[in-house]
């Protein structure tokens, strides 16, 4: 049984401003009020309670990154107010996961190029966020998500000349997902309860002088539930 409770605003940030970079390059931040990872294989078996509750304040992650010549460079910011991963792969899972956000979750993404091989931009901002999979044949899995908080997600890029643009921005007050192992005839059980009762915002903003393709998307969603059964490693 895990209780998590947070009631201070939280912070990370990246700044770069760099003249080459002639590789691969990838800049982010990513900001969590609270957090829970299990993982287990072999001979295992998860039963778990999780709660956690984040208070009224700021969870807040900014990559703001300026580079004059790039060839592959990406810049990323994630925001969460509560967030549960569990992974097991050799006995049933069974959850019980509870959050309450009433904080301000905020994802900023930021680049500026000259020239650009190709540029990533991607703001993803969550207030409430379960993740279950069960490689093996059992999940049992009720979740409970309230936000009263705001979510937002911007994603801004700036290119004077180059190839190819990504331009995302995903905001999401309450999202879960459960699955287990098809070819081990796996079986999910759910009971879901989710309630949104706060703004959720997503922008998208991308100016290009030159450039050879271009995808910029904005995804906003109050409540999302996904629920599945896949191969192993799927």
């Amino acid at each position: 049984a895990l209780d998590q409770s947070a009631q201070t605003p939280v912070l990370a940030e990246t700044v770069a401003d760099v003249q080459y970079i002639p590789a691969p390059a990838e800049f982010s931040a990513h900001a969590a009020a609270n957090l829970v990872q299990a993982s287990t294989d072999g001979a295992s078996h998860q039963d778990l309670t999780v709660r956690q509750a984040n208070a009224p304040s700021t969870i807040e992650a900014r990559t703001d990154v300026y580079v004059d010549n790039a060839w592959n460079l990406a810049a990323r910011a994630g925001a969460g107010g509560n967030r549960i991963v569990l992974s097991n792969a050799g006995g049933s899972l069974v959850a019980t996961t509870d959050q309450t956000n009433q904080g301000r979750i905020r994802a900023v993404a930021q680049a500026q190029t000259n020239l650009q091989g190709q540029t990533t931009v991607a703001a993803r901002a969550v207030a409430n966020e379960t993740v279950a999979g069960n490689q093996d044949i059992y999940l049992e899995l009720d979740n409970t998500q309230l936000n009263t908080g705001g979510v937002e997600a911007t994603a801004t890029y700036t290119g004077v000349s180059g190839y190819d643009a990504y331009v995302g921005a995903e905001a999401v007050g309450n999202s879960v997902t459960g699955y287990a192992c098809s070819q081990c005839g796996g079986e999910v059980h759910v009971t879901n309860s989710q309630t949104n009762d706060a703004n959720v915002t997503a922008t998208t903003s991308a100016t290009i002088g030159a450039g050879r393709a271009a995808v910029v998307g904005a995804t906003a969603v109050g409540n999302s539930a996904t629920f599945y059964v896949s191969r192993p490693g799927g």
